[in-house]
């Protein structure tokens, strides 16, 4: 056999096992979730507001109210804890919803993403609470996790287009 041949090989042989044994494992299982949050800020007044609630299969949707006079308070007192309306899991997409938030490991989120050369833009939160009373809290200011659009496109997916429809990230 060519020595080059072999070298090129055993080169890509080990490049696979690095590949491979590279991908970070999740530090937490997504049947482990208990809720996640996941806010929208502008100027410190929250826009939107998810809350997915995994043990009841519901997610609740927040979404201010903006019209000329300006953004309308949220209503704690509406019976909801100030969420506009209430959903309840699609079952036929909920298997994949749960595969793509492991996929793109979700769960390895942590700190803080900020960018700190814009002062105005895009802040956001996700609060993931599990089973066990962890919690994990992300935040970010115009900056974003590794899989942030992935995942942002697998809450779509799985809410419909009401889901922070308005952002689109490159």
């Amino acid at each position: 056999m060519n020595k080059w041949l072999f070298t090129a090989i055993i080169l890509a042989v080990v490049i696979g096992l690095i590949c491979i044994f590279s991908q970070e494992e999740p530090k937490h299982q997504v049947d482990g979730i208990s809720t996640v949050t996941v806010s929208d800020y502008s100027f410190g007044i929250v826009m939107s507001e998810y809350l997915f609630d995994f043990e009841n299969e519901k997610y609740y949707s927040y979404r201010a109210g903006v019209d000329n006079t300006g953004v309308h308070e949220r209503d704690m007192n509406n019976g909801m804890n100030g969420f506009n309306a209430v959903y309840d899991f699609d079952e036929e997409n909920y298997p994949a919803f749960k595969s793509g938030l492991h996929k793109y490991r979700f769960l390895n989120w942590e700190g803080n993403f900020i960018n700190y050369e814009v002062m105005d833009g895009h802040q956001w939160s996700i609060i993931i609470t599990l089973k066990d009373d962890t919690v994990i809290e992300v935040h970010g200011s115009n900056a974003y996790p590794k899989n942030y659009q992935n995942i942002m496109n697998i809450f779509n997916q799985f809410v419909g287009d009401e889901f922070m429809h308005f952002l689109e990230f490159e």
